[in-house]
C-alpha cells in the first residue's frame, strides 16, 4: 500500500525539506474522480463511516433533537458537555447495553474512564436506541451477523454505488466491524452525502451543532464551523479526513477523502485540509505549531484552479 502513496506536504528549514508527509487524496464528484493525488489505497474506513452507520436509524432518530442526533454520529472529545449528551439518548435503565471499550476521553480531558468516555459512545447509544426502536436484539449489535450490520452494508451500497462483497471486516476501536475500501469508493461516499444532503438529518445535524462531533479544536468540527452549512467534515483514526461539499458546481456533490500514509498528524492533516478549503472559497485559519520550518503544501494536491468548474 505504501508504494501508493505520494507527498502531500514538505516542512523546510532554511529552502531544504527535513520532513515529508506522504498520504493519498481523492476527489469525486458523483461516482466521477475529478483528482487524484497518491493513489488508491485501500484502507479500513473508521469513523468516516459513521454518518451511514446511523443512516440505518434515519426514521428511528428523527424525532431526536439535532444535538443528540449530532452526538450519535460523532468521534467526541469526552467532555462531560458530551457525555451527558450521549447518556441523553438512552433511558438510564439501558445504559448497561453501551459496549463500547472502557476509555478515558480523547485529548485528556478527563482522568476518568467509563464506556461513555470513549468517543463512539453517542454512536452506540444511537444503535441501541435504534435497534429498541426496530425491536432487534441489542445484546449483539457489535456482531456482523445483526440485523444493523446487514443493514449498514445495505447504505454503503446506496453510498459508493456498487455491491460491497467480499470486504475484510475487522474490529474497529469501538468494537463494531470496520471494512476496507479504495479511497476513491469513501470519496464516492462523501460526494452522495453532499447530494443526499436534505433526505434525512444527517447533515443538518453534524453541520448545526458541529461542536459534537469533535469538540473544542477538533478539526472537523472547526471547518463545519468555517464553512456555514456547505461542507460536511468527518476525521477517523490514523490519518483520515472526509469532506462532503455542496456547491453549485457540483451538483452531484463533491467528496473529499484525505489519508495520511503514517497515521494521524493533526498539525499536518489541518495544513493540507486549510489548503482545500482554502480552494473551495471558504475561510478557515490554522495556527503553525511549528516556528522553525515552513510548511508547503505541495504542487498537485489542489486541481488546477477551476479546472472542473
Amino acid at each position: 500500500m505504501s508504494s501508493q502513496f505520494d507527498v502531500l506536504l514538505e516542512r523546510k528549514r532554511a529552502n531544504i525539506a527535513e520532513i515529508l508527509v506522504h498520504g493519498s487524496l481523492c476527489w469525486v464528484h458523483g461516482n466521477d474522480v475529478i483528482h487524484n493525488i497518491g493513489g488508491d489505497p485501500l484502507i479500513y474506513g473508521r469513523s468516516l463511516m459513521k454518518p451511514f452507520q446511523m443512516k440505518v436509524f434515519k426514521s428511528e432518530l428523527n424525532d431526536l433533537k439535532l444535538e443528540q442526533q449530532a452526538i450519535s454520529v460523532a468521534s467526541h472529545s469526552g467532555t462531560q458537555k458530551h457525555i451527558e449528551m450521549a447518556q441523553s439518548l438512552l433511558n438510564k435503565s439501558d445504559w448497561h447495553k453501551l459496549q463500547t471499550p472502557i476509555s478515558s476521553a480523547l485529548g485528556g480531558n478527563s482522568d476518568e474512564k467509563s464506556r461513555w468516555h470513549h468517543p463512539c459512545s453517542g454512536k452506540h447509544a444511537g444503535i441501541i436506541l435504534g435497534c429498541i426502536k426496530k425491536g432487534w436484539p441489542t445484546d449483539d449489535y457489535l456482531s456482523q451477523n445483526h440485523a444493523y450490520h446487514k443493514s449498514f452494508m445495505y447504505q454503503l451500497e446506496l453510498a459508493m454505488g456498487e455491491k460491497q462483497e467480499g470486504l475484510v471486516a475487522c474490529p474497529d476501536g469501538c468494537g463494531l466491524p470496520t471494512l476496507n475500501h479504495y479511497l476513491s469508493d469513501l470519496a464516492k461516499s462523501f460526494s452522495y452525502l453532499a447530494k443526499e444532503s436534505n433526505n434525512d438529518w444527517i447533515w443538518s445535524a453534524m453541520t448545526t451543532h458541529s461542536w459534537y462531533i469533535g469538540g473544542d479544536g477538533r478539526m472537523d468540527s472547526e471547518i463545519m464551523q468555517a464553512c456555514a452549512g456547505k461542507v460536511l467534515a468527518k476525521e477517523g483514526a490514523d490519518g483520515l479526513l472526509g469532506l462532503a461539499i455542496k456547491d453549485e458546481h457540483y451538483p452531484d456533490g463533491l467528496g473529499i477523502v484525505l489519508k495520511i500514509a503514517h497515521g494521524r498528524d493533526e498539525q499536518s492533516m489541518k495544513l493540507i485540509a486549510q489548503s482545500i478549503i482554502d480552494y473551495l472559497g471558504f475561510e478557515w485559519y490554522v495556527e503553525e505549531t511549528n516556528s522553525e520550518q515552513v510548511a508547503h503544501v505541495k504542487n498537485g494536491v489542489l486541481p488546477n484552479k477551476n479546472a472542473y468548474k
